[in-house]
């Protein structure tokens, strides 16, 4: 029997919810502790996707989120494959309420428009344990719907796109790739995640022009270059060889984080030591001043099969015939399929992204204490400023609208 999983992604946000001091405590705790191995994870997995080629975005924490979900339903040697490759805490007690404290706060936030949902499609007649189902919709919020994948997986699957479609208000499309459901399909766990923020600052569309980005030293392509001038928090980190700037979206709750090398073909230094980035540091160690900023616009979708990732960190038995999903049914099931669709596009007003953005300095204004000129490739990580924790990560290699 097979059993599938997929992910779509974009971005989440949370906020601490107001319990007493005694439970606050204990739930800030567990939710920390999901933060961490959400960002552990994250590392980890840009790590191999950085071997590929161009331009990449990714939701980690969408990904995160499904494989809990499976983690949880699991037993023996596969759960103990997921626990480790996930990096998460090994009491399951505060990984379900660390996730439910994480997803519950997502349904309320101010100043961006943002949407998280999971969703678990059953085949009718398959009993899925009432404890796997009851922590699902219990502690991730999910619905559960009953379909047909044996007779008719077509229907199934046009079900399952339309879903994630309306969630993620149609950036993400066909998540479920004709031939991926079949008669042995037994269950789908799906994420999908949207998030619209809009810059406090806005960029003024007038000032955007055709500059050049530099591939190399000697290669650039003219892409559509945004410029304002502002107080923003900066950072120049000589002795990392890179610069840092906070770009805030209204509401003071969420932020991209943009880290530009130095010298033009320093991406690949930069890349190799993405794990000795401590993004919390950086961030203490930012300042607010005055910047003239440079960013082009730029838009990336992506498409990703997880399994050889998953593979790479450890994550093997859940995509054989011996897995142990003991936890869900007593049938055997094994992982059949994990894709992750993810888009973002960055504009002179703002962000969206879904799991589901030449050079003159005829436009300086004053004269800045410093100069963030996004023209070469860089990386950038969206985050919630209440926890730091990572909820976008990708990189700009070559601007592409």
């Amino acid at each position: 029997m097979q059993l599938t999983f997929a992910a779509t992604s974009a971005l989440l946000l949370y906020l601490v919810i107001g319990w007493s001091s005694c439970q606050q405590s204990e739930s800030e705790q567990n939710r920390l502790a999901v933060v961490q191995a959400s960002n552990a994870f994250t590392t980890a997995l840009y790590q191999i996707l950085s071997r590929q080629f161009g331009n990449m975005i990714t939701s980690p924490l969408s990904a995160n989120v499904v494989l809990a979900m499976a983690w949880l339903g699991a037993d023996g040697e596969t759960a103990r494959q997921l626990a480790k490759g996930l990096y998460l805490p090994q009491d399951r007690l505060q990984v379900e309420s660390g996730f439910k404290m994480l997803l519950s706060s997502l349904k309320s936030t101010e100043g961006v428009t943002l949407d998280i949902a999971n969703k678990m499609y059953v085949q009718k007649g398959f009993r899925v344990k009432d404890e796997f189902r009851k922590t699902v919709v219990d502690n991730f919020l999910s619905d559960v719907e009953q379909v047909d994948f044996t007779k008719n997986p077509r229907a199934a699957r046009s079900l399952i796109n339309q879903w994630v479609e309306e969630r993620t208000q149609g950036k993400i499309r066909d998540l479920v790739s004709p031939g991926t459901l079949s008669g042995y399909t037994l269950l789908v766990l799906i994420n999908a995640i949207y998030f619209k923020g809009d810059w406090q600052k806005a960029f003024e569309e007038s000032s955007t022009v055709m500059a050049p980005f530099r591939l190399t030293r000697y290669v650039f392509v003219n892409v559509p270059m945004m410029q304002q001038t502002g107080t923003f928090s900066y950072g120049d980190f000589p002795e990392l060889k890179f610069k840092a700037l906070r770009l805030p979206y209204k509401g003071g709750t969420t932020s991209m984080l943009v880290i530009l090398p130095d010298e033009i073909e320093g991406f690949k230094l930069l890349e190799a030591n993405i794990v000795s980035l401590n993004i919390p540091d950086i961030l203490t160690r930012m300042e607010e001043q005055e910047v003239n900023v440079f960013l082009p616009r730029f838009k990336i979708e992506r498409t990703m099969n997880l399994q050889r990732i998953l593979e790479q960190l450890g994550i093997m038995d859940i995509f054989k015939d011996g897995a142990n999903f003991s936890g869900i049914t007593d049938q055997g099931i094994y992982v059949s399929n994990i894709v992750q669709k993810a888009f973002i596009e960055v504009n002179e007003n703002g962000t969206v992204a879904a799991a589901a953005t030449e050079v003159d300095f005829d436009w300086r204004i004053g004269t800045p204490s410093a100069i963030f000129k996004a023209d070469h490739p860089f990386l950038f990580f969206i985050l919630d400023d209440a926890s730091g924790a990572i909820l976008f990560m990708g990189r700009v290699m070559q601007p592409k609208q």
